[in-house]
């Protein structure tokens, strides 16, 4: 539910930020938005599934936005508004180290707070009977998720189904504790896109292809085939 307003973000102010960090500078400003109403909406105590809703609503919103976008843009915006949605790293050199430095610490300290999120998987009212403090830890995670989420696509664009399909593959493997499925995921994530970069690279002579497009060919059927299964 994060991505797009980044995406659109990022395309939007660039006609009037003239510098070469212009989109990263959107992308971030577009998470903080979208960070801000998530975290409004998850300060009302309302249930898990009306959270997940309401995020599915911003990114419909947030993806009108960007068609608007795209009718309104120049050919130059176009092609940059493009390499957002499909994402890629091509654009990325270490004049970004700046962004990977915003998102390591928290990764970090994201990683060492699996036994708070074992809690939360458990449900509402098991969580707060066990002693956890379920609005601070919503908020604070709506936020962590925006930073990282904003950040991530201020450095390389949107890239789809990482996020959905390698969490649910390592639980089928047996890894559910927090505590070590956080940094599984980082590593197999990160592992599945160095594979994808590989083959957006080689799949076609004459050009590189957005690595996004190759994620979303490979991880959709997957992502299909996984809530079939469980199913």
């Amino acid at each position: 539910m994060f991505p797009a307003v980044p995406e659109w973000g990022s395309c939007y102010v660039s006609p009037w930020v003239g510098s070469s960090w212009q989109l990263s500078v959107g992308a971030i400003c577009g998470a903080i938005l979208v960070t801000l109403i998530l975290l409004y909406v998850a300060r009302q105590i309302l249930p898990d599934n009306r959270l997940l809703l309401t995020g599915v609503a911003i990114g419909i919103i947030s993806s009108a936005l960007m068609t608007w976008t795209v009718y309104f843009s120049t050919r130059v915006d176009l092609r940059q508004l493009i390499y957002w949605m499909k994402g890629g790293f091509s654009g990325t050199d270490w004049q970004d180290r700046w962004l990977m430095l915003a998102l390591f610490p928290v990764i970090l300290w994201l990683s060492t707070q699996g036994q708070q999120l074992n809690l939360l998987a458990l449900g509402s009212m098991s969580a707060q009977q066990l002693g956890l403090r379920l609005v601070f830890w919503r908020a604070f995670l709506v936020c962590v998720t925006g930073w990282l989420v904003g950040f991530s696509v201020a450095l390389a664009g949107a890239i789809g189904f990482i996020g959905l399909v390698i969490p649910h593959i390592l639980r089928l493997c047996g890894i559910s504790d927090h505590r070590a499925l956080l940094p599984a995921c980082a590593l197999g994530g990160g592992a599945v896109l160095l594979l994808a970069d590989i083959i957006a690279r080689q799949a076609l002579a004459a050009a590189e292809l957005p690595i996004g497009v190759v994620t979303a060919t490979l991880g959709a059927p997957l992502f299909i085939w996984l809530l079939l299964r469980n199913a």
